[in-house]
């Protein structure tokens, strides 16, 4: 492998690694932790390579942190819009569970009785491969809506109840 090409080798593996995080994990945590072993690895090897006057080789090691880094700050933006779609569509859902339960008497027992009268299908939670679908069951009198929010957190919950007006979270 020519020296000239690590960046750019750098550059692809940052974002295959962005990619495969931002739509099939939707985790955040495997960019964190390869950029900051990148960091660790290549940063003070960069400042080593600069002040012994190879500026070429620090130029390189420099930019195989910075693509790491821009990767693993663009999965945690990743992380955060997923979980605010999550949130959107939890809100259509809730919604529709409403209107269910204003046209017959109750709320639905499974979120498939929503379609397609309220929902034109049950959505995914999130747009990503893993921990993508929603989950609902009931807990006492109540009907649980929950989804899978990385991280820092496991699950997300919704509580539909007789009552409840809107969208509440717990």
């Amino acid at each position: 492998m020519e020296p000239r090409n690590i960046p750019l080798v750098a550059a692809a593996a940052a974002a295959g690694l962005l990619l495969l995080d931002a739509f099939v994990l939707g985790q955040g945590v495997l960019p964190l932790l390869v950029g900051v072993l990148v960091c660790v690895a290549q940063g003070p090897a960069a400042v080593l390579a600069a002040r012994r006057g190879e500026l070429d080789l620090a130029w390189r090691r420099g930019m195989r942190v910075a693509f790491f880094v821009v990767a693993a700050g663009l999965s945690v933006v990743a992380v955060r819009v997923n979980n605010n779609v999550a949130r959107g569509r939890a809100e259509r859902i809730v919604a529709a569970a409403g209107r269910h339960r204003q046209a017959k008497g109750c709320f639905p027992e499974r979120l498939e009785e929503l379609v397609p009268e309220f929902l034109p299908s049950v959505p995914r939670a999130k747009p990503v491969a893993l921990y993508s679908d929603f989950r609902y069951d009931t807990v006492g009198s109540r009907h649980r809506l929950s989804w899978r929010v990385f991280p820092p957190r496991g699950w997300r919950f919704v509580f539909v109840e007789d009552g409840a007006e809107g969208f509440r979270e717990r």
